[in-house]
């Protein structure tokens, strides 16, 4: 029976042991020897809290000291990983400084209650953004346009001219472009004469891109060959020839992007041609010449790919 009795007095100490280590390990009150004794200990503290609707948890750790300093009542308030917080009261009793602890710490356990995690909620991160990558930039592009020259077939005329592009680069591109310009009569002596062109040329382009608006613009070389075709009406002896075209062009080009890789371009510049076309005939004091230097520009329609 003594021993039934020991055991049970070493249960009830280590129970109320467990009990004490567990309350001390969410509040601790500590009242110093100056304070008045109406000061709330530690279950009061809680029991207050509680009737306030906010739970001490065991990580909360908090630890409440109230004192006397140079007249007047302090409560001090620690939590971990925050600073201590100091409450003055002028009274002449403890209670409305209790009550001043008690508003105070309900906001900070609320506070640090809603901003930590549930216990056994999983954290988790936020998606990481996309990261972003470079627009892809066109390697080919195709055009066509309706061209206009003086001196080529005729003093004003109008071809259609169309290419494509290899963009190695993104300020160079190379490419062919090939024109025709349908026949045009020029009248001559007794009767007419009528020639028409068409030419292959190798394109060399180079320039930038402004990066706001996407619009190029480019300076452009172009070596044309080819042939004219001759013909010639009302005159007794009528041979029809074709001759060799060569020629030369310097031009500006400028691309303005619509949509969907699609763009205006405007082309402007000079023609050189290196074969002449000189038309006479035998006893008419005029004949018909090709130019030597001549303007030549373009409207067209661009697609990037």
């Amino acid at each position: 029976m003594r021993a039934v009795r020991e055991v049970a007095v070493k249960g009830f100490f280590l129970l109320a042991g467990l009990t004490f280590a567990s309350s001390s390990a969410r509040a601790s009150v500590t009242v110093a020897p100056n304070s008045s004794a109406d000061c709330p200990d530690q279950a009061a503290l809680e029991q207050r809290l509680r009737s306030a609707g906010v739970t001490v948890r065991n990580e909360d750790d908090v630890r409440v000291h109230f004192s006397v300093e140079d007249g007047k009542r302090v409560a001090t308030i620690e939590m971990p990983s925050s600073e201590p917080r100091r409450i003055t009261h002028d009274g002449a009793d403890c209670a409305s400084l209790a009550d001043a602890a008690v508003a105070l710490l309900s906001v900070l356990l609320d506070e640090r209650a809603t901003a930590a995690p549930p216990p056994n909620a999983r954290t988790t991160t936020p998606d990481a953004a996309p990261t972003p990558t470079a627009r892809s930039r066109p390697l080919l592009r195709a055009e066509g346009a309706l061209v206009y020259s003086s001196g080529i077939v005729a003093p004003d005329a109008a071809g259609i001219s169309a290419g494509v592009a290899l963009r190695p680069l993104r300020w160079a591109s190379l490419g062919l472009a090939a024109e025709i310009w349908p026949s045009r009569d020029s009248a001559l002596a007794a009767g007419d004469v009528t020639l028409g062109a068409s030419t292959l040329a190798l394109a060399a382009c180079a320039g930038p891109t402004i990066a706001r608006t996407g619009i190029t613009i480019e300076g452009c070389v172009l070596a044309h060959g080819g042939f004219y075709s001759l013909s010639a009406r009302g005159f007794p002896n009528i041979h029809s020839e074709t001759r060799a075209l060569f020629g030369g062009e310097a031009d500006v080009r400028a691309a303005l992007p619509i949509a969907g890789g699609i763009g205006i371009v405007l082309r402007g510049g000079v023609w050189v041609p290196l074969t002449r076309l000189d038309v006479t005939v035998r006893g008419a004091s005029s004949g018909f010449a090709t130019t030597s230097v001549g303007p030549k520009a373009g409207l067209g329609v661009e697609m990037n790919f």
